[in-house]
């Protein structure tokens, strides 16, 4: 088998964080009387995902784009409202979000079971991300759990497989696949380590890194087949 060790990101590659995060940030706007619909949620999506790219390209700190991202959407709804409280409860509404992508646990079993070690990538706050996977099925085959804030760096950066690298005690420039969604984190922190990746491709998109990207497939079980040879 070409591979010893799979990366594996969590939010829309294993979890429907799509779900979660909609109905999080539902509920959390009418715990504070602030406007929701589907209009505006689309909005705010914009708002959130254009903050976190930041992140990512290391423009801002997670510290600021939290709150920054509620302040943005206050202010597109015309409304005054306390960022970081609001953060606080929408970190509570978003740690339920357990729902999985579909065929989730049965491929982390089929992984395990090929004799691969696997290993959780993310992004995302430490606290988030620990409840949202407790009694996840899946955990039960993982062997290491890597969150950017724990690592203190976060995808796509190299620094950020560095220090997972260091944590599991294992060399991830060798026979190692990561797997996931994001173009931006995902595959080009794969592409920049230098390491194989799997884009699971759910929405269609454009592929503008063309023959970087080692697989690519809109479904996740399509995913053994090409991996496990």
């Amino acid at each position: 088998m070409k591979y010893k060790y799979c990366l594996i990101d969590v939010d829309n590659t294993l979890l429907d964080f799509g779900y979660a995060e909609k109905h999080a940030h539902e509920l959390t706007c009418k715990e504070f009387n602030i406007p929701w619909n589907d209009e505006l949620y689309s909005a705010y999506h914009k708002i959130n995902d254009d903050w976190w790219k930041r992140l990512e390209r290391g423009e801002y700190t997670k510290d600021q784009i939290i709150v920054n991202r509620h302040k943005d959407y206050f202010a597109y709804c015309n409304v005054t409202s306390d960022p970081i409280a609001f953060n606080k409860s929408y970190a509570e509404n978003l740690s339920k979000g357990k729902k999985l992508m579909p065929f989730a646990n049965e491929l982390v079993k089929i992984l395990y079971d090929s004799g691969l070690k696997l290993y959780i990538a993310t992004n995302g706050l430490a606290k988030v991300q620990y409840n949202r996977l407790s009694d996840q099925e899946f955990m039960n085959y993982v062997s290491g759990l890597f969150i950017s804030e724990e690592l203190g760096a976060q995808k796509p950066s190299v620094e950020f497989f560095k220090q997972a690298s260091i944590k599991a005690g294992v060399d991830f420039t060798k026979e190692t696949i990561i797997i996931g969604d994001s173009l931006t984190s995902d595959i080009k922190g794969g592409i920049d380590y230098g390491i194989d990746t799997l884009w699971v491709n759910v929405k269609g998109e454009e592929n503008p890194y063309g023959n970087k990207i080692t697989y690519i497939v809109n479904r996740l079980e399509e995913i053994p087949d090409l991996i496990l040879k």
